[in-house]
């Protein structure tokens, strides 16, 4: 299930950085079914947690049965943030409102995209994963201790820092506290550039990060302070800093929780980045939503600050 979303995201990416071919042989292929997926799997932003339950199905009918039987009011909840991040169809609103079997198309359409769009892939993508899973010392999965070896995949992207908090490159500000529990790490063939994780805290933690390395790849963290100086010269230190919150997508409540300003402040800046073009804006109610434009992601991504 990792690999049907990670495979919608790069399949949607306007700068993709391998991979040509395939995207071009699935884009022929696709069926209006199967785009609908795209508008709850987008290259940037969030997708549900629901699409992607936790790892321990055998198949993919298994994995959809686990989608299936997310309860209605989850997959309702986690639908509308989709909704309020970007516009969506009636397809994709009916989606929340179906109840118990509401997430039956989904299923049919993440059964038809993956016939079409993995299973040609399947053995090159698993030979890939495996040939990546190269370790200098215990299998990869679970980190019960302290500073376990990493996965050779996952080195070029994260480093210790101390004896139990590891840092990874991450195209935002997230911090995941294991309190007891184990972090899974998932290779993946699809992934693109960065690592991803699940949104809700309340999830087992997993990281999710891709078997092939970029083409140049990053030195973790090195290039963010000369990044972040020039884009706070730009915009400002608190303003730059909100563009990359905004960037995840958020309210002006949870954007003034983040940036530890008044809410007033919170608007303020969010009012300067939408005149700018930088981000858009929606209300639900009392709510006012926030996430990035194109123009605003690709200042992020030029800045050094999206990976």
């Amino acid at each position: 299930m990792w690999e049907v979303l990670l495979s919608l995201h790069l399949l949607q990416d306007p700068h993709p950085d391998r991979l040509d071919g395939w995207r071009r042989r699935v884009g022929d292929l696709l069926t209006p079914q199967m785009r609908l997926l795209a508008e709850i799997a987008p290259p940037w932003g969030y997708s549900p947690d629901f699409l992607t339950p936790l790892p321990n199905a055998g198949s993919l009918d298994e994995g959809l049965d686990a989608v299936l039987s997310t309860p209605p009011a989850r997959a309702r909840g986690e639908l509308a943030i989709v909704q309020r991040q970007q516009a969506v169809s009636p397809a994709i609103r009916d989606l929340a409102l179906g109840g118990k079997d509401g997430l039956v198309p989904l299923a049919d359409a993440v059964r038809s995209y993956a016939e079409v769009a993995l299973r040609p892939e399947w053995e090159t993508a698993t030979a890939a994963v495996e040939a990546g899973l190269v370790l200098s010392g215990p299998a990869p999965g679970s980190m019960p201790g302290a500073r376990p070896d990493l996965p050779a995949a996952l080195r070029h992207l994260a480093r210790w820092r101390g004896t139990s908090i590891l840092e990874i490159a991450y195209p935002y500000d997230r911090e995941i506290r294991l309190s007891g529990r184990e972090l899974r790490l998932i290779p993946s063939y699809f992934c693109r550039r960065h690592p991803i994780a699940l949104r809700d805290p309340r999830l087992p933690p997993i990281v999710v990060y891709p078997i092939t390395p970029p083409h140049t790849p990053p030195h973790l963290k090195e290039r963010e302070p000369g990044s972040r100086k020039a884009l706070a010269k730009l915009l400002g230190s608190t303003r730059a800093a909100a563009l990359e919150v905004i960037a995840e997508g958020c309210t002006t409540s949870e954007l003034s929780e983040r940036l530890g300003i008044s809410n007033a402040s919170a608007s303020e800046h969010a009012s300067v980045l939408r005149s700018a073009g930088l981000t858009y804006s929606n209300r639900t109610r009392n709510t006012v939503h926030h996430t990035a434009t194109q123009l605003g992601r690709h200042l992020l991504h030029r800045s050094g600050v999206l990976l």
